[in-house]
């Protein structure tokens, strides 16, 4: 409709305010709108607003609950704020919406390696490039995993085949340079943490580490 395509491009236009006050204006005459309530959650996360997000998601996963995608946002915002049962049973929510769902089983294996089980995380890393052999952060996670167990030639093999999927997605490059450190080639870290900064310049995380490699 003209007004999804207006918040749509609000959105597109880093405008989530207007875009936010868009889709609430389409929700306010179709209620039972699940994909415009999702938007809404995505306009509500460039806000900060994470409670509204959240109550926008879970609504948008009640309307819908095909809608994987509400589940699996749902579940990253859990892990992000360290609440892993809560993020468990929205990823595996939305693995039961879309069994392909490889990001999921990625965010699982996360939770399995914050929870100390290095093997059923590897399973979950393995699982989701199986699934999915272009998802390319899996491969940055598994490479994590690997060169930590001392498997540094797999780790190089991993880490390269997530530079190549994604070449620009600051995680996996935050990832694919921390992987470098942990292997000893600062060198080679330096230049991919320039990178991460630079696709997201607001992650002091980011900045931390490459300052890291820098100093070292």
């Amino acid at each position: 409709s003209p007004l999804t395509n207006e918040a749509n491009e609000h959105l597109k236009a880093g405008e989530p305010g207007k875009a936010a006050e868009v889709y609430r204006q389409i929700l306010s005459r179709n209620p039972n709108d699940a994909r415009t309530e999702y938007n809404l959650a995505l306009a509500l996360a460039q806000l900060g607003d994470r409670e509204q997000e959240r109550g926008a998601l879970k609504q948008a996963a009640t309307l819908d609950p095909t809608l994987a995608i509400a589940k699996l946002t749902l579940g990253r915002l859990e892990l992000d704020e360290g609440k892993l049962e809560s993020a468990k049973k929205w990823l595996d929510l939305a693995i039961e919406a879309d069994p392909q769902l490889a990001s999921a089983k990625d965010a699982l294996g996360t939770i399995d390696l914050l929870r100390g089980d290095e093997s059923k995380a590897k399973q979950a890393f393995e699982q989701a490039i199986e699934d999915d052999p272009d998802y390319a952060q899996a491969h940055a996670d598994l490479a994590n995993l690997l060169v930590q167990q001392h498997d540094n030639a797999n780790a190089e093999r991993e880490i390269s085949l997530a530079l190549k999927g994604a070449p620009s997605d600051p995680q996996v490059l935050l990832t694919a340079g921390k992987v470098r450190m942990l292997l000893g080639e600062n060198s080679e870290a330096v230049p991919v943490l320039r990178s991460a900064v630079r696709f997201a310049a607001l992650s002091p995380d980011a900045h931390l580490q490459l300052a890291t490699a820098l100093a070292e």
